[in-house]
């Protein structure tokens, strides 16, 4: 059927039951229309959702650089974080040099002006890492208070070489100081009168006692809580007392069993004695005069396989720290090294000689240590004799203690001087049958007579007899058979069968 078109008023052909009103021309022309709107919509939806992606990366990007109170981070509070830790470091760093340098800016000043110095730089520093967060304000707080103090102790930690300063901190160049002629007592190249005016008044409220003052130069902190027990060993005081003076530390002496060249060859071990009158001494400290510093790395030191071992140990015992001492000791002992054995015992002897305290590690320690590397029957007789005068000196030390002896001991002693040990250790054996059998059986034909001698005396006691029969049984000869077998005619029962086995023993021998 025919049909006209409502838009170009054109008859076209249509079907019946076809609702449509335009012609094929003016449908495809609003198709075409429309294709073309759809694809200009599409292309504006695109650029609507790229534009909408780039705007939430730019708020991820500012959300991270922004702190929780709504402030953006700023590269200025980095900076302030790290200027802050730079000060601190810098003033550390610049008293770690002047303590083994003479580093002018800090030698010439004074204790007080270095702690002005340091609390300035230290406020500073801590202001600014406290301003360097607005976010983490109070952590921030805590961390500049940390520096503030870790500043405030630096001089503690490294103090300064000084040159010869006065009491008010001024300083002549060391080449002067060294120079110097004294004019007056009691006054030094390092100290002066005022600094010293606390121990002469001690001299003078207490007559009596004989007061030293040892002013130490040059010392590290470490090296400083160090000395000083070491002092009161050494010199036998009643008592040392330390204070910071002129840049060194100031040691007095209460009570010094030494006499002044007693003190001066002591002195000479820990550096340069530099001054003695009047028992002010002034020492200027090296740590390699005074075996403080070991060149040796510590592989050196712990390899026993090393040819530096036994050298690189002997200058620890030479050392005055304790548990350095009684490290190298050990070490040595388990070693048992085959070289420099004369001079490990040489080293050994000194240290023992030295007044240690019985509960001391390094005695028992070196003396062990001197008992194994004294058996040598090669060494000469003077140092084998020296060797087992002081082993034996330590010995007694222990019995008057009431100490046990280590075993190591005992068995040097027994071995190399029998006949000298065998009254005092069947002593101990008397006291203790026990623990001193080993020691007893060690000494062998040599107790003989003595053990005969106890067996007479014995008396009624069973005990006694019975220990001394069974002693017998191990160390007698054929000499002690006589006496054993009386035993076994006036004794019944264990008695007799102790000494019917002890007379067994020694025939079988």
């Amino acid at each position: 059927m025919k049909k006209v078109c409502s838009q170009c008023r054109k008859e076209f052909d249509a079907e019946e039951d076809s609702a449509a009103d335009s012609c094929p021309d003016c449908l495809r022309k609003v198709f075409r229309k429309a294709g073309s709107a759809h694809s200009a919509g599409f292309e504006e939806l695109k650029k609507e959702q790229e534009i909408r992606r780039r705007k939430q990366l730019s708020r991820a990007d500012q959300f991270s650089r922004v702190s929780l109170d709504g402030g953006e981070v700023k590269p200025v509070q980095y900076m302030l974080l790290v200027l802050g830790l730079l000060l601190v470091g810098g003033i550390a760093g610049l008293f770690m040099i002047s303590e083994s340098t003479q580093f002018g800016v800090l030698t010439n000043m004074s204790v007080e002006n270095q702690r002005v110095l340091v609390g300035f730089f230290g406020v500073i520093a801590g202001g600014l890492i406290w301003l360097s967060s607005r976010h983490h304000r109070w952590l921030m707080f805590f961390a500049g208070l940390a520096a503030l103090v870790f500043s405030w102790f630096i001089p503690d930690l490294w103090p300064p070489v000084q040159h010869a300063a006065n009491v008010n901190g001024a300083a002549a160049p060391h080449e002067a100081a060294a120079a110097a002629v004294v004019a007056d007592k009691g006054v030094s190249r390092f100290l002066t009168d005022r600094m010293l005016e606390g121990f002469h008044a001690r001299k003078k409220k207490l007559p009596d006692v004989k007061h030293t003052a040892v002013y130490m130069h040059q010392a590290s902190h470490m090296v400083r809580d160090q000395l000083r027990p070491f002092l009161q060993r050494m010199t036998g005081s009643d008592a040392v007392s330390a204070e910071s003076c002129a840049g060194g530390v100031l040691y007095t002496i209460d009570g010094s069993r030494l006499n002044e060249s007693a003190m001066k060859n002591l002195l000479s071990r820990l550096g340069n004695l530099r001054f003695a009158e009047d028992d002010v001494y002034e020492v200027v400290f090296d740590p390699e005069l005074s075996h403080y510093q070991n060149g040796y790395s510590s592989n050196i030191v712990q390899d026993k396989f090393n040819a530096s071992f036994a050298h690189a140990n002997i200058n620890e015992l030479r050392c005055f720290d304790p548990s350095r001492i009684a490290d190298a000791a050990n070490r040595l002992l388990l070693a048992n090294t085959a070289s420099y054995r004369s001079d490990i015992r040489s080293a050994l002897v000194a240290l023992l000689n030295e007044p240690w305290e019985i509960d001391s590690p390094v005695l028992s320690t070196a003396g062990r240590a001197l008992a194994v590397y004294g058996a040598d029957t090669t060494m000469p007789s003077l140092e084998r004799k020296m060797a087992k005068d002081t082993v034996q000196s330590l010995f007694m030390r222990y019995l008057a203690a009431g100490k046990q002896v280590p075993d190591e001991i005992v068995a040097f002693l027994v071995e190399v001087a029998p006949e000298e040990m065998v009254d005092v250790v069947v002593k101990q054996w008397l006291q203790n049958p026990r623990d001193w059998d080993d020691a007893v059986q060690k000494l062998g034909a040599h107790a003989e007579n003595r053990l005969l001698e106890v067996l007479r005396q014995s008396g009624d006691n069973i005990q006694l007899i019975n220990d001394t029969v069974r002693m017998l049984g191990y160390v007698g000869t054929m000499k002690s058979t006589e006496a054993l077998e009386e035993v076994a005619r006036q004794h019944e029962g264990t008695i007799r069968n102790m000494a019917e086995s002890a007379i067994s023993k020694i025939r079988s021998r």
